[in-house]
């Protein structure tokens, strides 16, 4: 049998320490450390630029984002299913 190697194996691996806990609220998360996409894109802009501040704009659009979902579905929905809700 003739085993090909991975094209993903090439790709070099960049790890990232998270300074910050995540700000999205509507998700079932495996640790309270874990960051969405867009936190995670952001954190790593950031330490890569060594800018703190940088790309702020998009977490601020991802806030508000998740704030709408949240007063959608009500806060009775909200408590019940994702308030301090982590995956085990």
């Amino acid at each position: 049998m003739l085993i090909k190697k991975s094209l993903l194996s090439d790709i070099k691996s960049n790890y990232f320490k998270v300074s910050t806990l995540s700000n999205h609220r509507i998700r079932k998360a495996p640790s309270i450390t874990s960051l969405s996409t867009v936190e995670a894109i952001v954190t790593f802009l950031r330490q890569t630029g060594g800018n703190d501040q940088l790309h702020q704009s998009l977490l601020d659009i991802f806030d508000q984002l998740v704030d709408k979902q949240i007063s959608a579905m009500g806060k009775t929905i909200y408590q019940k299913n994702y308030l301090n809700k982590f995956c085990t």
